[in-house]
């Protein structure tokens, strides 16, 4: 018979083994509604008699979650995962399967739950399915404790109708559950583990889930993952969650043939379709993006490994998309290791995007960090080894961060609309760019921060190329390239600035030196590629007597081809001496206008 179902008012979470260790003596000690002889069922509430009772990693991630973004609600809390043990139903999987439970019925090689409480899954079968069509108002709990579950015609979890569904992954347990490779044609479901209600994953055991069909994990409503040990392989999409993903914790491991790792995408309502991850560690390796969702991803911790599409080495067609991070609206980082290696964009928004902190290693085949509209780096470590361009957004406001960028094309490029500009206020940004240093279809203004760029050899490139004006007020700015397409910041900037071209190209490693006339040193730096021209506009740059050096040798160690600011110089050759009388002054050079 079925045993009453009631939540415990208690502060542990219980967690549930499949085996109980507890003797006839522990027994008799329990304070327990259950009358039956089945050891694994005996209800306590003294959390010391079986390991396998323990509080759970549940409760360890709570302080990383009590703080949600804005758009994501919470739909996940400590009662759903509360519980008594006495309540828990036993459903064996063997050759078919069986159940004593009142509100489970067994049909050949189906089990049907069909009400609301805790149903524990143990054993192994090659073709057996679980089923739930529950129509009351409680929460149906899936205790998976050693479960090797395939099923032949359709998905082997198959979630019909319930209030919400707990996936809870046993204390020290391994699972396995699995689809075929064809279904039936009248099956809606499309995953291993298919879910048309709320689904939470938790628990601290193992779960792998091979999505042979389609996808691997798929909730048609919202889909909450609070830790666990995760193995997701699918042929199309890995985890699923229409109207929201929200991720607490947990080892997650994906592999995909075609299809995105972590997918949300309610197109019908403009708050849902997100995804929020707020720690966890993943492992991804997907035909298409890493994550997808329809309006706002948002990430606040975690350690990433993503590989997109074969990764950056690898050619997609443009129809493809093979991103890490990709959102519709709007992505949001503000913390977590990422390492990515993708075929597509690295970071990308098909609107806006923020980064307010985290540390980003980035190789990819087209942008490393793009958004359609506005892009605003507000802290972080950027670093983007290799894309097509580097940074790209319409507009780009950088307040602060550590970013450096390797590209083919454009270093920064601010275009797409309208406006195009890029503000900089503050951070580290260094620039290695096959193409344009920093491309702006509109205007710069700078106020603060360090810029360095080691821009083209090529004359059709110059290591800053805009369309309006780039005024200057503040910060230190580097640029070294080619001198064909060279410009200066505008004439209208209030810090001064100095462009000035060489006779030969200078040859890596060889220093440019300026020093005031009684020589104080202002800038020693070294190309990293071969540099026909430099700009540099620092406060220090006052009106009055200079001179420019090039050759020499230096003591001190350089950082991204930048030496102190007082360095110890042995001078090489002098270029020029010139006076500076405004904000902008040319030496040996014909600028672009």
């Amino acid at each position: 018979m079925k045993k009453p179902l009631f939540l415990l008012a208690i502060l542990a979470i219980f967690t549930l083994g499949c085996d109980d260790d507890t003797t006839s003596d522990n027994n008799d000690n329990n304070t327990t509604n259950n009358t039956t002889n089945n050891s694994t069922n005996n209800t306590t509430n003294n959390t010391t008699n079986n390991s396998t009772n323990n509080t759970t990693n549940n409760t360890t991630n709570n302080s990383t979650n009590n703080t949600n973004h804005e758009v994501c609600d919470d739909h996940d809390s400590d009662s759903d995962h509360t519980w008594s043990l006495d309540e828990v139903e036993d459903i064996i999987i063997a050759s078919g399967v069986s159940s004593d439970s009142d509100n489970v019925t067994c049909a050949g090689n189906i089990a049907t739950i069909t009400a609301g409480g805790i149903y524990r899954l143990s054993g192994t079968s090659s073709d057996a399915q679980i089923v739930v069509d529950s129509s009351d108002s409680v929460n149906v709990v899936l205790v998976l404790d050693g479960v090797d579950l395939s099923y032949s015609a359709g998905p082997a979890i198959n979630i019909l109708n319930a209030e919400k569904t707990i996936l809870h992954i046993a204390d020290g347990s391994t699972n396995q559950v699995e689809d075929s490779s064809e279904y039936p044609s009248e099956e809606e479901a499309n995953a291993a583990i298919h879910c048309k209600s709320d689904l939470t994953i938790s628990g601290s055991g193992n779960l792998n889930v091979s999505g042979n069909f389609n996808d691997g994990i798929s909730s048609k409503d919202g889909l909450v993952i609070r830790n666990g040990n995760i193995t997701v392989n699918a042929v199309d999409d890995a985890i699923r969650g229409k109207d929201y993903i929200t991720i607490k914790g947990g080892t997650i491991t994906t592999q995909t043939e075609t299809g995105d790792a972590f997918h949300s995408d309610n197109e019908d309502n403009a708050t849902l379709g997100y995804i929020c991850v707020y720690t966890g560690s993943f492992d991804i390796n997907s035909g298409s993006d890493g994550f997808q969702a329809e309006t706002t991803l948002y990430v606040s911790g975690g350690d990433f490994n993503i590989t997109c599409a074969g990764g950056s080495n690898a050619s997609i067609d443009d129809s493809e998309s093979a991103k890490a991070l990709k959102a519709g609206t709007l992505l949001e980082i503000s913390g977590g290791d990422f390492e990515i290696n993708s075929a597509d964009d690295g970071l990308h928004s098909d609107a806006d995007m923020v980064i307010e902190g985290g540390t980003f290693n980035i190789s990819t085949g087209d942008d490393g960090v793009h958004a359609e509209l506005t892009l605003e780096i507000n802290d972080g470590d950027i670093t983007v080894s290799k894309s097509y361009e580097g940074i790209e957004a319409s507009d780009i406001t950088i307040n602060g961060g550590t970013i450096h960028v390797v590209s083919s094309d454009d270093g920064l490029n601010g275009a797409g609309s309208t406006t195009n500009f890029l503000d900089i206020t503050g951070g580290y940004v260094v620039v290695n760019a096959q193409g344009d240093g920093i491309d702006v279809n509109g205007s710069i203004t700078m106020s603060g921060g360090t810029v360095l760029v080691h821009g083209p050899t090529g004359f059709d490139n110059g290591p800053l190329d805009y369309d309006n004006t780039f005024n200057i007020s503040g910060g230190l700015l580097v640029a070294v390239g080619s001198k064909g397409m060279a410009q200066a910041p505008s004439q209208t900037s209030s810090q001064n600035s100095v462009i000035a071209g060489f006779n030969n190209a200078l040859t890596p490693g060889t220093l440019i030196h300026i020093q005031t006339s009684d020589g104080l040193g202002l800038l020693t730096f070294t190309p990293e590629k071969n540099a026909e021209s430099i700009v540099y506009s620092s406060p220090e740059l006052v009106n009055g007597n200079y001179a420019i050096y090039t050759g020499g040798t230096s003591t001190e160690e350089s950082t991204d081809g930048l030496y102190p600011e007082n360095a110890t110089y042995t001078p090489g050759t002098l270029l020029r001496s010139f006076t500076v009388s405004s904000s902008v002054t040319t030496v040996n050079i014909q600028t672009h206008p």
